[in-house]
């Protein structure tokens, strides 16, 4: 978590927190009859169980958003490994067929296929394997 972000965290629940405690504070001098108030305790748990429930949501909202762009580095990651792969495979085939080794290309094509690496690049999941 960024310094920033628990600087607001810390910040709503210090301000729900105050507010409860003022209430309770202003409670019991109302009880003692030293002021002339009412009862707020109700209230001040109100804005303390709200500051809590913003609290709650904050993180969710946060998570979602550092899912959503681990979930992109991801994608962009496996795009550029499936991509060093095809081009390893044809690097190797292209070397096979200079030698003349056509036995290597049909090996490799196979391990090309088990990769589940086809023509299009529309895979979702590669599991390569050597």
């Amino acid at each position: 978590a960024s310094l920033t972000q628990m600087r607001i965290e810390a910040f709503v629940f210090l301000l729900g927190f105050f507010i409860l405690l003022l209430t309770v504070i202003n409670d019991m001098l109302h009880v003692e009859r030293i002021i002339q108030t009412g009862f707020f305790v109700p209230f001040g748990l109100f804005a303390f169980i709200l500051s809590q429930a913003f609290l709650l949501s904050y993180r969710f909202s946060t998570a979602l958003t550092t899912v959503e762009t681990q979930q992109k580095e991801l994608r962009d990651t496996l795009e550029s490994y499936k991509s060093e792969v095809i081009d390893r495979v044809q690097a190797e085939e292209a070397v096979g067929e200079k030698k003349g080794l056509r036995k290597n290309k049909s090996k490799q094509t196979e391990r090309y296929k088990k990769a589940g690496l086809d023509d299009t690049l529309n895979v979702q999941h590669v599991v390569y394997h050597c």
